[in-house]
């Protein structure tokens, strides 16, 4: 598990995880998400779940910071 933070205006790189799936729980801000060619935006209280190898990445769209708990398979 994990807790993380995108600032206004800031995102994270696209990147993948071959070996498990990875589970977010935005608790404050918005989120742009892609996975693969699929892109969704993120309220506080969304839940995503990302396969794993899938490429993803987040923009924070919102006007505050984005925090979110993430968690892993293995």
């Amino acid at each position: 598990m994990g807790h993380v933070i995108i600032r206004a205006g800031q995102a994270n790189p696209r990147h993948s995880h071959t070996t498990c799936e990875e589970v977010l729980y935005l608790l404050r801000g918005r989120l742009r998400h892609s996975m693969g060619d699929e892109r969704v935006t993120l309220e506080a209280g969304d839940t995503l779940t990302v396969a794993a190898g899938v490429a993803h990445g987040a923009m924070n769209v919102g006007e505050e910071d984005a925090e979110m708990i993430v968690a892993y398979s293995s």
